[in-house]
């Protein structure tokens, strides 16, 4: 007997494996829970809001506190499980809310966009030899 089973969630839970076409499976969804407590560069969380994911994740995980906008473009939640789930139930019970949440995670991603941040590091290693230099 499997854990979903023991849980009795085998049919509402599946492990679907591993796939390389993350972002049309991303696409495929309407929420994404992030219950991280530590994250770097969450790429995860960033790569299911550009496609327009309404988020959840934890008010106190650093870097997910910074992507998520709390009421914006996802919920960020007090620690523990009652206020994840709740959020959770929330956007499940509310197609309107989805929508317009994701609509703002994926304008929100834009900041991050290759081309922009291809950019910004093109100026920072630009200023660095510039400094360097001494010009």
């Amino acid at each position: 007997m499997t854990i979903l089973e023991k849980i009795n969630l085998e049919e509402k839970v599946f492990l679907m494996g591993e796939t390389k076409d993350i972002i049309n499976k991303l696409m495929d969804g309407d929420i994404f829970a992030f219950p991280s407590k530590f994250e770097g560069m969450p790429l995860a969380l960033m790569d299911a809001m550009s496609v327009g994911l309404p988020a959840i994740g934890y008010k106190s995980c650093a870097s997910v506190n910074e992507l998520i906008i709390d009421n914006f473009n996802g919920f960020l939640c007090d620690d523990g499980i009652d206020d994840f789930a709740d959020k959770l139930k929330l956007l499940m019970s509310d197609a309107d809310l989805r929508r317009k949440l994701g609509g703002n995670a994926r304008e929100s991603m834009k900041a991050f966009a290759p081309g922009k941040i291809w950019d910004e590091w093109e100026a920072l290693i630009n200023n660095v030899i510039r400094i360097g230099s001494g010009k």
